[in-house]
């Protein structure tokens, strides 16, 4: 598993790729960001937690002044937390469940005259 420091380039072209494209897609102004490294921060124990612990930092670093101070055993909590907030709602503002997909497929680059609705046959 790469280290912190050997992965320090890619989170660099990453970061750098993902500004370019919100700007191109008219999501932010990209001056207003700047790449920070954090040192002594959470490390996983594991090969496939590494999404948790992203949705953790940014949770953390979004919140001014908060210390990083999760560890790889509350991991499973946190998932179960952000599946609950995915099942409830709470990570998109949307008037409906078709708002929702819309959403989600215009950031795929699906065309608005797509045809795909939500079947309600719950």
């Amino acid at each position: 598993m790469p280290t912190a420091r050997s992965a320090k380039p890619y989170a660099v072209d990453v970061a750098s790729a993902l500004k370019e494209e919100m700007v191109s897609r008219g999501f932010l102004d990209a001056t207003e960001f700047e790449l920070v490294t954090v040192e002594d921060h959470p490390q996983q124990k594991t090969g496939y937690d590494c999404g948790i612990f992203m949705v953790k930092y940014m949770d953390f670093l979004s919140r001014d002044g908060c210390d990083l101070n999760f560890t790889q055993d509350g991991i499973l909590l946190f998932r179960g937390e952000i599946a609950a907030d995915i099942i409830r709602g709470h990570l998109v503002d949307v008037p409906s469940s078709n708002s929702a997909l819309q959403l989600l497929l215009q950031a795929h680059g699906v065309p608005h005259d797509h045809g795909y609705e939500l079947s309600h046959d719950s």
